[in-house]
């Protein structure tokens, strides 16, 4: 006698496109962007104040760059500045010591955090196909098609 362990698999065309599981219709209307620059907070240390401003650099030519993301940007550069910062210590250590091991574990921390951040702005390869950026054109977008 075999036993079922759990709901049989679902079938691979009924994964491809599940739906909401909500009722409710997802919202459609969203905050819109400061059409202003962002700029480093105060705390932001003078070594990560670059990575910032490169930061800025790649969301202006992207097209969606605020200063509603500059919270965000912010710990981005904090974080990426501890990983530059303890990747320089690691370099001057012996492998194996408690303090290469306390080191090491930082970095670790502080590289999954920015790459949470670099996610959530969308600044990487996977990521950048789900960011909405704003359509800055004026007027009727479908007159390249020759109508009004």
């Amino acid at each position: 006698m075999t036993s079922h362990r759990g709901a049989p698999p679902k079938p691979h065309r009924l994964k491809l496109a599940p739906g909401r599981p909500s009722a409710r219709p997802a919202g459609t209307v969203a905050p819109s962007p400061s059409p202003d620059l962002p700029q480093p907070a105060e705390w932001l240390p003078e070594g990560a104040v670059p990575q910032f401003h490169e930061l800025v650099a790649k969301l202006q030519d992207m097209g969606y760059a605020s200063d509603s993301h500059a919270e965000a940007l912010n710990l981005l550069a904090f974080q990426l500045h501890r990983v530059a910062e303890a990747a320089r210590t690691l370099e001057n250590m012996k492998p194996g010591s408690m303090e290469w091991v306390r080191v090491s574990n930082s970095l670790n921390v502080a590289a999954k955090i920015a790459q949470s951040l670099l996610v959530e702005l969308g600044l990487t390869p996977a990521s950048a196909t789900r960011v909405a950026v704003p359509d800055r054109r004026e007027g009727n977008r479908f007159t390249v098609f020759g109508r009004e």
